[in-house]
């Protein structure tokens, strides 16, 4: 028997596989529609092969890219077979069919598409509009990555606010054909302005019977500055046996600027060559550092940097980013990181944390991180991840800091429970060969609910889709409600030590406290710049980041809150 050939095609959303005895053979054309009268959400999926050639032996096993798979046999005379597929959420997918014949494989096929067939799901897209056209020209112009905070009204009245870097799919909440829903970006990032559309709002109109709404662009272009504002952002995971940063640099300003970003780890660690992209300018001891060059707007630069390890679970290890020149710079506060990282157990490259760790109070912040890599041996071509929130935490409240990628972000309800979809379309993450070039990640922040009992805890977990493979389950994080902070400002039980003071590249504590303490060090706006859980009684703090000036100290523990001023060097 001669190989089948497969190929793919999508009409309205409907999958289409047909198969040929050979790849020059004409595929035969198989005309499917549906009407989406319903507002769902599923794929039929109709598989042909060539009359001719009678195939009942043939299955074909098809994997629907979001987790899940299914067995068909090939049993309507022998030359079809139809299958459907319910998804849970509108974005992007590869499915995956390999046909077999009497147990052995003998073809296979992958596509990748776009679902937007959920009825009422309205798709819009943030752009950097290069060239000031307000038209995205996709060959040379790029999404962003940068957040944007967009209003949404329903037939004039505001009723949600989203949060996302380059686009989102918006699934109407309790809508009916003639509702009309609007879209008003409120919070741009730095320096960026609207360019399209010129009145800065879009709209759609709900349909009777629509099966994918045409994608709404925003064009925004850097315009206002004129000095330089360079930045360095990281995400990082301190493990037993590995020390991992991913760390971004880039200039929010509109004024090109070069720099030089310095990385200075605790010596716990050890550097490895073989695991750093790109390769820096020098390394000195326990500092590596790169020259950049002409640094620009919502274009960031990418350093990967893996250390070797050999430390206990729970020790605690120093790590700070800067970036420079800060002469000049518009906001030399987001210069510089400073991190103190409590160490884990073994590394895993699919994981997901949360800060502050451990004890909080009700209506905390809390930042999310979830990393994502490419451990398999072939490109991942679409990626996408689930975090089911908490019903302890405020879903209105969640807000994104950062995403690796270009990234789309989808909200839904699902049993209850509030879900987020974080889609990475195209995002084609090189394999396990390629260090530095199949990792990526996200941040987001979201509000701790109030009104909660001491000890109750609050769990994270989120699952990450590598196209058409089983779901990668991330570890959970955990906090639990009881800080107490609710105590005077100044008491006389509490009472911590600081030393030198003024500092020059150390800051000692002593707290008196050894345990459930933490610091936070804030300039003199408010702007918190280090946070820190305290593992004993006497922590020293890198302060060598932060340019000189006053600080305030504030030491959180079970004996009070207190705060106290210091000088920088």
């Amino acid at each position: 028997m001669k190989n089948l050939h497969v190929s793919l095609c999508v009409v309205l959303s409907t999958l289409v596989i047909l198969l040929s005895p050979n790849a020059n053979a004409q595929d035969r054309i198989i005309d499917v529609s549906r009407t989406d009268t319903a507002c769902g959400d599923s794929v039929h999926y109709y598989i042909t092969t060539n009359p001719a050639i009678p195939l009942c032996s043939i299955n074909v096993l098809t994997h629907y890219g979001d987790g899940q798979s299914e067995l068909v046999h090939m049993n309507w005379s022998c030359i079809d077979a139809m299958t459907a597929h319910l998804y849970q959420s509108p974005g992007n997918y590869t499915t995956f069919c390999r046909i077999d014949s009497s147990g052995t494989a003998i073809d296979s096929f992958r596509k990748t598409f776009e679902i937007l067939s959920f009825c009422n799901v309205l798709p819009i897209r943030f752009f950097y509009d290069e060239n000031g056209d307000g038209a995205f020209n996709t060959a040379s112009e790029r999404y962003l990555t940068s957040p944007v905070k967009v209003e949404v009204g329903k037939n004039g009245v505001p009723i949600d606010t989203l949060s996302c870097t380059s686009g989102s799919y918006y699934i109407c909440p309790a809508s009916v054909a003639g509702d009309i829903f609007s879209f008003r970006v409120i919070t741009a990032p730095p320096n960026q302005v609207l360019t399209s559309p010129s009145a800065g709002i879009v709209y759609d109109t709900i349909g009777t019977y629509t099966n994918g709404y045409p994608v709404r662009y925003f064009g925004l272009r850097c315009s206002g500055a004129s000095t330089f504002d360079l930045s360095v952002s990281a995400v990082s995971m301190a493990r037993t046996n590995a020390f991992v940063a991913d760390i971004a640099a880039e200039n929010i300003s509109c004024v090109p600027q070069s720099g030089t970003l310095t990385m200075h780890f605790s010596p716990k660690y050890h550097y490895d060559p073989l695991n750093i992209i790109p390769m820096p300018a020098s390394v000195i001891g326990n500092t590596i550092a790169w020259n950049l060059s002409s640094l620009k707007n919502n274009d960031p630069v990418r350093m990967w940097v893996r250390l070797g390890g050999g430390l206990p679970t729970g020790d605690t290890v120093h790590v700070d980013y800067a970036i420079t020149p800060t002469a000049g710079d518009a906001d030399p506060v987001n210069n510089a990181i400073i991190r103190v990282y409590t160490v884990t157990g073994g590394f895993d490259p699919n994981d997901i944390a949360v800060s502050p760790q451990g004890a909080i109070a009700n209506g905390t912040k809390l930042e999310y991180t979830i990393r994502f890599e490419n451990t398999g041996n072939d490109t991942a071509f679409n990626i996408h991840v689930l975090d089911t929130l908490s019903d302890k935490l405020d879903a209105g409240s969640l807000e994104i800091v950062s995403a690796s990628h270009v990234m789309n972000v989808a909200t839904f309800n699902k049993g209850g429970s509030n879900i987020v979809k974080f889609d990475f379309p195209n995002i084609n993450l090189l394999d396990s060969s390629h260090h530095g070039l199949c990792n990526g990640s996200i941040r987001y922040t979201i509000n701790a609910k109030t009104g909660f009992a001491n000890g109750t805890k609050i769990y994270n977990r989120a699952g990450i889709y590598f196209d058409y493979n089983p779901v990668v389950v991330t570890n959970t994080v955990e906090n639990t409600i009881g800080f107490q902070n609710a105590i005077p400002q100044i008491n006389s039980q509490g009472s911590f030590k600081t030393y030198p003071n003024p500092a020059i590249d150390e800051l000692t504590i002593e707290t008196g406290s050894s345990t459930n303490c933490s610091i936070s060090i804030a300039n003199l706006v408010g702007q918190v710049l280090i946070t820190q859980q305290l593992a004993g009684a006497k922590a020293t703090i890198d302060v060598r980041p932060l340019p000189a000036g006053i600080y305030f100290l504030t030491v959180k523990s079970d004996n009070g809150v207190k705060t106290q001023k210091f000088e920088k060097l």
